[in-house]
């Protein structure tokens, strides 16, 4: 998904494969990874979602993702 993000055209099926590679790899780094960073967040949040105990984790998990971006 980050991927898409960066202007590709990429179906999330679960495999990281040869097309998910090519997607990825035609990124510009920098917009992948701010773009990755930005997929971390929206996943941490649907965690703290679907569980609301985890909301104590939800400053480190942020934190790691504005790391990666």
């Amino acid at each position: 998904l980050a991927a898409n993000r960066c202007g590709q055209v990429l179906v999330a099926d679960g495999v990281l494969g040869p097309k998910s590679i090519a997607g990825i790899n035609a990124c510009d780094p920098k917009a992948f990874l701010a773009a990755m960073a930005v997929e971390m967040k929206i996943y941490y949040d649907s965690i703290v979602a679907k569980n609301p105990k985890l909301k104590v984790f939800i400053k480190n998990w942020t934190r790691r993702a504005a790391w990666v971006g």
